[in-house]
Parts: structure tokens; sequence; C-alpha cells
């Protein structure tokens, strides 16, 4: 009898209670994050965690030293976008696309880091204990915006007006065995968007509208995902990794020009006369 692992038995629970998106002010960045977990940039614990359970059989002489358990998640960018208004409507206004080609030529990747490739955590990852294995897994995606930059058009300061970041996760509990092959057993989707708009005063920058700003936890559902995107991953799940490529689409589009980067010559026509005072 060899190694089985009984993916009918699958079973994935989420704790997502208590986080929601929210924005820290800081003087040097502008941080956008979901509150649970989230104690300063040097200080981030989950903001959710989810915890698979699976029924494995193991023959006389067998092992599950070779065997691997865990999560493998794939991160979607829907939209990240950016943009700074000057202290006058002359100081002009700067939009930055990061999210669109040629600064992100992909908007789908793996989300994993170099030394826990596939999975979203590092050894160990998952515990056996007599026929049930469980793997643990959880995330706090943040996001770190500039408070100004300078405007190519007009040399002036810009300042954050409005930042939005929108993306979709999707978060698969996974087996694979000795020889590199995986068994999907059970997946759960969740979408996460930051919307905030900023002013400016004498103590510096204060939110004054969260526009739509949201974060949902999709309930677990069994079997791998059948989003095509995603399927065309699953048999051998590779780099690039998610935050990878959103870094460098970022320095792509502060570095670069049009469609990503727009320096113009006037304020945007919905920037309030309260912007900076």
């Amino acid at each position: 009898m060899a190694v089985v692992v009984h993916a009918n038995t699958a079973q994935v629970t989420i704790n997502s209670q208590g986080a929601h998106p929210d924005m820290k002010v800081e003087p040097q960045r502008m941080i956008c994050h979901l509150t649970k977990g989230f104690g300063g940039v040097g200080s981030v614990g989950r903001a959710w965690t989810a915890t698979g359970t699976v029924q494995v059989s193991v023959g006389p002489g067998d092992s599950l030293g070779l065997f691997q358990f865990g999560f493998v998640q794939f991160q979607e960018i829907l939209d990240a976008s950016f943009f700074y208004a000057g202290k006058h409507p002359s100081h002009g206004s700067v939009i930055f696309k990061v999210a669109e080609p040629p600064a992100m030529a992909r908007k789908l990747a793996l989300d994993s880091h170099d030394n826990q490739l596939p999975w979203t955590v590092v050894q160990p990852r998952f515990t056996p204990q007599g026929s049930l294995v469980t793997a643990k897994t959880g995330d706090h995606p943040l996001n770190k915006a500039e408070p100004k930059v300078r405007n190519r058009t007009t040399d002036r300061a810009n300042f954050l007006f409005h930042v939005v970041d929108h993306r979709k996760f999707t978060t698969v509990f996974s087996a694979q065995d000795p020889a590199g092959a995986f068994t999907h057993m059970a997946h759960f989707t969740w979408e996460l968007r930051y919307d905030f708009k900023v002013e400016w005063k004498a103590s510096g920058a204060q939110i004054v509208s969260r526009q739509s700003p949201r974060f949902s936890m999709g309930r677990p559902i069994a079997g791998p995902p059948t989003d095509p995107k995603i399927v065309a991953h699953l048999a051998d799940p590779q780099p690039p990794n998610a935050n990878d490529e959103m870094l460098f689409a970022i320095v792509r589009t502060k570095k670069g020009g049009p469609p990503n980067r727009q320096d113009l010559a006037r304020r945007f026509a919905n920037v309030p006369p309260t912007f900076f005072k």
C-alpha cells in the first residue's frame, strides 16, 4: 500500500473577522492595510488565516517525508492607480496607471516568494498527526504610496490625491507527491479594493473619502478552481511572483511615460478647492 491522499475529505476553514480596509498616513508614505494585524510597516501580521485538513493513508514502510501539503495562491491585479495633484491648479497633476502594459505585462501571477515556491508559506507548512494532515496560511496585502512626486511638466510638487488598488486572489489547498504532481483539493477566492482620497492640511494629509474600499472572502469550495486563467497554471505553478511583478511595474511607471505615467499641466477637474490648505 502506498501513500494515498483522500482529496474528497479535504476541508478548509477561514477566519477573516476584524479585517477591513483602511489607510495610515505617515510622513514618508501612505499605507493601505486591512487593520487586523497591522501595527506599522515593521509589524504586519496576518489579516486573515485559513486552515486546511485532509485525510491520508500511509502504508507500511511508506512515509509522507517527500510529500508536500499547503496552499498555492494566485493574485490578479484589476487596477493599481495613483493620482497626484498640485497645491494650485497651475501646478498640474500626475497619473500613475501601474496595472497596464507596457509597465505590467501580466496581471495574473503566482503569489509566492523565491524561498518557498510555489507555496504561500515557508517550511514547516504542514503537520501530520495520525491520518490527518493540517496546513495553514494567511495574508495581509499592503499598498505603500509616496506622499508626493515631481510633476515633469510643471516642475512642481504634486501630492497624493487618490489611490486605487483592486486585486482578486485565488487560494488553493493542495498536495504534491514526490514526483512533483499536484492534487488541488479545495479552493476559495477573495477580493480586496483599497480606494481612498486625501486632502492636505497644515498638519499633513488627512483621509477625506473612502470611495468604495472593500474586502470580501469567499467560501471554501471542494476541488480545484475552474477559472480558465487559473487552470492554466495549476499543473506547474511557476514564477514570476506577483509581488515582484507589481514592484517592477511601479518602477517602470515612475521612470516611464504615457500611457502608464501622465504629467499634466493642470489639476484634475474633480480636485476640490479644499485639497491643499
